[in-house]
């Protein structure tokens, strides 16, 4: 494994390295993409009650000399609203069905009313 040299500190208090970087980054368009995901996402959690994400993934690969090409790939995981689920059993056959096949069926009849004494 390489050493790298702690760089946090040497000029700058606050290390804003990947913000300048992703600022930059396809004329500011990838800042504003990521700020739009956020947005959306903010605002799904509000709507849902759920938990989301947003992912931003800088890939780096050499240029010439000292030239660095950064490519990204943002995306937003929204949460999906609750939805109701239903009931089945599952038969002999591997089917599904509303009623239970274990329950037994009652033969029920109406009653007729009956006479006041």
């Amino acid at each position: 494994m390489t050493n790298i040299p702690n760089m946090t500190k040497i000029h700058n208090p606050v290390n804003d390295a990947f913000g300048v970087a992703l600022s930059q980054l396809r004329d500011g368009d990838a800042m504003t993409e990521a700020s739009d995901h956020l947005q959306s996402l903010i605002h799904a959690i509000k709507e849902t009650g759920g938990k989301g994400a947003v992912h931003v993934m800088l890939r780096l690969k050499p240029g010439k000399g000292a030239e660095m090409i950064l490519e990204d790939d943002i995306r937003v995981y929204l949460p999906r609203a609750e939805k109701p689920g239903t009931v089945l059993y599952a038969t002999k056959d591997c089917r599904l069905q509303r009623e239970d096949p274990n329950q037994r069926t009652l033969d029920l009849q109406p009653v007729e009313k009956a006479e006041a004494v």
